[in-house]
């Protein structure tokens, strides 16, 4: 079964070409800012919820934009 991982670097290359602090693209998407230090520090897995978050406020950005399956 495959498991998806988050390109850390896509994600920040992400919120900082928006011009957003971490705290900033946490309010943005709708999770706490804890959530966004958590995943970017491998101390918690995405979701779904988190994925479907992102991808709907990313604009052209898809999936594989951020992510990839191991």
């Amino acid at each position: 079964m495959s498991r998806v991982r988050l390109n850390k670097d896509a994600l920040l290359e992400y919120i900082t070409s928006e011009g957003l602090s971490e705290r900033q693209f946490a309010e943005r998407i709708g999770v706490s800012p804890a959530t966004i230090s958590r995943i970017l520090n491998d101390e918690r897995n995405v979701g779904g919820e988190f994925i479907a978050k992102l991808l709907r406020v990313a604009g052209e950005k898809r999936f594989y934009d951020f992510f990839f399956l191991t």
